[in-house]
Order: structure tokens, then C-alpha cells, then sequence
């Protein structure tokens, strides 16, 4: 279980309610715009099979991060791939990135080094924490700006939610990775990519 902060990145006040569980449910009433209301004892996984909590996530109006933890679990991928009616369950992985070192070199932040099993990408996201001049982060393959760009460069000199403009959902295959090339290793932030398993 872990305490989270979820901040209102819209112009207006906002609120929030939804029941993560049988036995939690948050009621978050009147965010102001730029602040966060703090939330204890819940776990990530409850926060992301939320449809509302992902929903306000991915469409950029609220900022969700773990400020303290019981325990440091590695990013966990759903499992269930597509049924024989091509149905399934959508998957969020999300990563927060924390500072590589001094401003000013480029780096690699390792969300996967290698995928479980393939996943297509339909969306990525990054809410930029610490931010740097001029820079952008990259979901990539490879490490060192290698290998296949799952997302365009991803904005990093603001604290304004950046998603990807690529027209087409990449595929990334079994035993690949997954890492954030950014410009600048001083910035901070959460990386969330939306995917399903094919």
C-alpha cells in the first residue's frame, strides 16, 4: 500500500470520486487548478484499473504520483492477451522516472529491459515533474537513442502533459525493452503507456 498525490492539471477546479475496490473508494471534491489532494493506503494497481482514475489520466487532466511506498515493485504488464473475438483488456504500464544525474547530458531511464511477451503501444504519455530547457523524452527499444521510437519525442521542457503524435500504434515485440531516451537526465517525471497484447 502507498500513498499517492493526484494533481489537478486543468484551469478549473476538479473533482474526483471512484471506487477503486469492494473496500476503497476515494472522494477527491475541489481540486484547485495546479494543487493535489494526497490519498493513503491504496495500491497503483487499484488506481489504474480504475476507468475514470485512467481515463482523466490519459486525457491529461490529473497527475498521478506515488509519493511513498511499502515496498519498490518493478512495472508489472497485464497478461490476458485478445480472445478469438479479438476482445480484450486494456493494459497501462506506468513508470516514474527519477533524475540520472546533473542537467545537461542525455541518458537512458530503463522502464523494461525486456518485454515478457509483445504488446502493441496505443498510447504514451508523460507528465514531466522536473523539467529542462529544450528537452524531450523518447520511448525507445533501445538504449542510446537505438532501436525502434515507440512514441515521438515527447516534450520536457514544461509541467504540461505531453502524449505522442505518432499516426500508428508500433508493435513491440516479445523480449524487447522499453526505454525513455531523454535529452536531459535531470528531468523527472511518469511515463504512461497505453497498451493491449495482441
Amino acid at each position: 500500500m502507498a500513498t499517492f498525490r493526484i494533481y489537478n492539471l486543468t484551469s478549473y477546479p476538479f473533482s474526483l470520486s471512484a471506487k477503486l475496490s469492494e473496500r476503497v473508494q476515494i472522494q477527491l471534491a475541489g481540486i484547485a487548478p495546479g494543487s493535489y489532494k494526497t490519498v493513503e493506503n491504496i495500491s497503483q494497481s487499484d488506481l489504474e484499473a480504475n476507468p475514470d482514475v485512467r481515463d482523466a489520466i490519459l486525457a491529461g487532466v490529473i497527475r498521478v504520483d506515488q509519493v511513498e511506498s511499502a515496498s519498490s515493485d518493478a512495472p508489472a504488464l497485464m497478461s490476458s492477451p485478445l480472445d478469438a473475438n479479438s476482445m480484450g483488456q486494456l493494459g497501462v504500464l506506468r513508470y516514474t522516472m527519477a533524475a540520472g544525474g546533473a542537467a545537461g547530458t542525455a541518458d537512458d531511464a530503463t522502464v523494461l529491459t525486456a518485454l515478457p511477451f509483445g504488446i502493441q503501444i496505443l498510447d504514451v504519455t508523460f507528465a514531466p515533474a522536473v523539467v529542462a530547457a529544450g528537452s524531450t523524452v523518447t520511448l525507445r527499444s533501445l538504449a542510446g537513442g537505438l532501436g525502434t521510437a515507440f512514441s515521438s519525442a515527447l516534450a520536457s521542457a514544461a509541467t504540461t502533459l505531453a502524449r505522442t503524435t505518432l499516426s500508428t500504434a508500433p508493435a513491440a515485440a516479445a523480449a524487447s525493452g522499453l526505454f525513455a531516451r531523454r535529452t536531459d537526465r535531470s528531468v523527472t517525471g511518469v511515463l504512461t503507456i497505453l497498451y493491449v497484447r495482441p
